[in-house]
């Protein structure tokens, strides 16, 4: 934490993160406000894990949590989402900042939250973002998290252009783009597509490509 003392800025170390299953759950009935809805239905924010390891040069989650990524015990996760289900929630934004690091993980959640809507019926349909290669890996995984009521995937697509990408640290993702899409629609998942464009190199011939690469990929929502 920083201040200002006078004149002067005193600037406080860092503080250890803390570990994430020491955490209770939500205190969700004590908000101020409880009428949050997408379209004409409740809605609600959760979150699995916090930070990544990546070192995407235009995000900030670095400089939160540094190159870290900590995980919540999976059984929290679904007691709080059996808690939003007993509040009448059936829409929700999983706010992780990279879901598809620690892909074995991401499995077992997906299987454990497939259970909760069989068995405890948390009918919950969820938006989250994801890496492109995290998604590209394997159509099993993405089964599960339709399974697990995933309906929603946000993708970092950034931009066609293979310059662009080394110069944001993003990757090379191209191929792993289209390929992350077609598993997506191959569950029934609708994809949204990340587009980062106007970069100081741009001109109308990289604009353009990077509008017609988007078109050709099929996603049913673009976010500039």
């Amino acid at each position: 934490a920083s201040y200002k003392d006078g004149d002067h800025f005193v600037h406080n170390p860092d503080r250890p993160l803390q570990p994430l299953d020491r955490l209770d759950l939500p205190a969700r009935h004590k908000r101020a406000y409880r009428g949050a809805h997408q379209g004409f239905a409740l809605a609600d924010v959760f979150e699995t894990s916090r930070g990544c390891t990546l070192a995407c040069n235009f995000c900030s989650i670095n400089t939160m949590y540094g190159k870290s990524h900590r995980f919540f015990p999976i059984e929290h996760v679904t007691n709080d989402l059996q808690q939003m289900a007993r509040r009448m929630v059936r829409e929700a934004f999983c706010a992780d900042d990279n879901m598809t690091n620690e892909l074995d993980r991401l499995e077992a959640l997906c299987d454990a939250m497939a259970h909760n809507r069989k068995k405890l019926r948390v009918d919950i349909r969820i938006t989250t973002q994801a890496t492109c290669a995290g998604i590209a890996k394997s159509q099993k995984l993405v089964n599960k998290m339709a399974a697990a009521g995933f309906t929603k995937v946000f993708l970092g697509i950034e931009n066609v252009s293979s310059k662009t990408l080394r110069d944001i640290k993003k990757g090379d993702i191209v191929e792993l783009t289209r390929t992350a899409v077609a598993r997506l629609h191959e569950a029934g998942i609708i994809c949204i597509g990340g587009c980062i464009t106007g970069f100081p190199h741009d001109g109308i011939q990289e604009i353009r490509e990077n509008y017609e690469f988007f078109s050709s990929l099929g996603v049913e929502h673009t976010i500039p």
